[in-house]
């Protein structure tokens, strides 16, 4: 038993590490996931704004990622790192502008989004490996294999939960359905992610 509350400390203290490490992408998912939350709460299609707010919440969760490993690769640690702070949400507000002017979401923003997300990512894999003597096999090991890590434990946790949910819901008591949507947002949007970082 002390083996497990050990091993559930340990976790949650680097969760609560990652989310200090990062904090304009942690702020960008929790919000991405009060959004959906909204969703859920409201029994809706997702509104024009919305949609524009969370594929700039997920590109500013990527953004806010490349930006603190470039802080921290270049040893930024003074005056400068507000800086490199204030230019990443110029830059996220301006891609909400761009957005805003949108009449819809449509397949060619989608891609774009997808590209700049693909490149942020590409930055996050290279930034650690510049002149170093860590080269970018190593770092893209890394990440893949904490990619990886945090969706199989995301995955067991989700079918914990559900069962654990489904569970109540059959010997208990009635459960509003909205529940696994829920818990699955928390998961998937906010510890998945954070777990991963």
């Amino acid at each position: 038993m002390e083996r497990i509350k050990g091993l559930i400390i340990k976790i949650i203290k680097g969760i609560s590490i990652a989310g200090l490490r990062f904090p304009m992408t942690m702020v960008c998912l929790i919000a991405a996931a009060a959004i959906i939350f909204r969703l859920i709460a409201m029994n809706m299609s997702l509104p024009l704004l919305e949609q524009k707010l969370v594929f700039t919440f997920v590109v500013g969760a990527v953004l806010g990622m490349a930006v603190q490993i470039l802080v921290e690769r270049l040893n930024i640690y003074d005056r400068r790192r507000i800086f490199a702070y204030i230019a990443s949400l110029v830059l996220l507000v301006g891609y909400f502008l761009i957005l805003l002017s949108a009449l819809e979401i449509n397949a060619e923003i989608t891609i774009r989004s997808f590209v700049a997300v693909f490149a942020l990512v590409c930055m996050v894999l290279w930034i650690p490996s510049y002149k170093t003597e860590v080269n970018f096999n190593q770092t893209a090991l890394i990440h893949f294999k904490s990619f990886f890590t945090s969706a199989l434990y995301s995955g067991v946790l989700m079918a914990g939960i559900a069962a654990i949910i489904a569970t109540i819901d059959t010997l208990l008591f009635n459960v509003n359905e909205d529940a696994y949507a829920y818990t699955m947002t928390i998961i998937w949007v906010v510890f998945a992610p954070v777990y991963y970082l």
